[in-house]
């Protein structure tokens, strides 16, 4: 298996295999025919998946668009506090992927596109920095049962959690500004529900037992057909 660490005396990696990377490691720890220090075009798929990668440098603020997507044999990932963003496809189709470690001074405010779509860990608190998920950024994940978000957050986008269909306790907090179309829709399983009014809409609602709606708005019974 390939083995790739960045160096430890000030070198970033930032991987973005969308269409070139940049790699900055010392040039022994090369596979194939990647350079170290110079633009390439990214490395295979094939490659990807025997590549053990475990984190990104301390340093690193923002983990790239598609940086570990469909990387299949990863099974962990531990991102460090100093990131900001998650890129669109960061980690998307990775089918291994069971544990995602967010440290408590993390400082994520952003989690594009599809960033952790079919992937298969749970996840029931989000830091407090974290301001907006894209949309599908956690499509089909089954291993999610509880969400909750802080008062920080502004937007879940569409289809945010299309199919995570093992959802039981739902928490949105009040002053959230945006819940996109069919954010929570296809999560069939929501028992508990905590959020604003306009919120429910987006909530799959035939299994519901308890409803709290943290908004103090007015609550029109249709909500709550179907």
């Amino acid at each position: 298996n390939d083995t790739i660490k960045a160096t430890k005396t000030g070198h970033k990696s930032i991987l973005t295999p969308a269409s070139h990377m940049y790699l900055d490691f010392p040039e022994d720890r090369i596979p194939g025919e990647v350079q170290a220090a110079t633009w390439r075009p990214p490395i295979s798929v094939e490659k990807c998946y025997s590549m053990p990668v475990n984190d990104y440098s301390e340093s690193s603020t923002v983990i790239g668009v598609q940086a570990f997507a469909q990387c299949s044999a990863l099974g962990s990932v531990a991102i460090p506090d100093g990131v900001t963003e998650i890129q669109n496809y960061a980690f998307s189709e990775c089918a291994g992927l069971t544990t995602l470690t967010l440290g408590s001074a993390s400082k994520l405010e952003t989690i594009g596109n599809s960033a952790f779509a079919y992937c298969n860990f749970a996840i029931e608190t989000f830091p407090e920095t974290l301001r907006v998920i894209g949309s599908r950024a956690f499509e089909q994940n089954l291993a999610i049962t509880s969400l909750t978000f802080h008062e920080g957050m502004e937007s879940i986008d569409n289809l945010a959690f299309n199919g995570c269909t093992n959802l039981q306790t739902l928490y949105i907090p009040a002053n959230i500004t945006t819940v996109g179309s069919g954010a929570f829709t296809s999560c069939s399983n929501i028992i508990t529900l905590t959020a604003p009014e306009f919120a429910i809409s987006q909530v799959t609602k035939e299994k519901l037992v308890t409803v709290v709606i943290n908004s103090g708005d007015t609550v029109t019974p249709s909500l709550f057909s179907g």
